[in-house]
C-alpha cells in the first residue's frame, strides 16, 4: 500500500496477493 505510483497494473496484482497473504509482506 506504499508502492502504489510505480505500477499500477503490476501493484494491484502484487499488492492483492500481498494484501491477501499477509498484509503488507511482499511490498516494501
Amino acid at each position: 500500500m506504499a508502492m502504489a505510483g510505480g505500477g499500477g497494473q503490476r501493484w494491484s496484482l502484487q499488492g492483492m496477493t500481498a494484501l491477501v497473504t499477509g498484509g503488507t509482506r511482499g511490498i516494501g
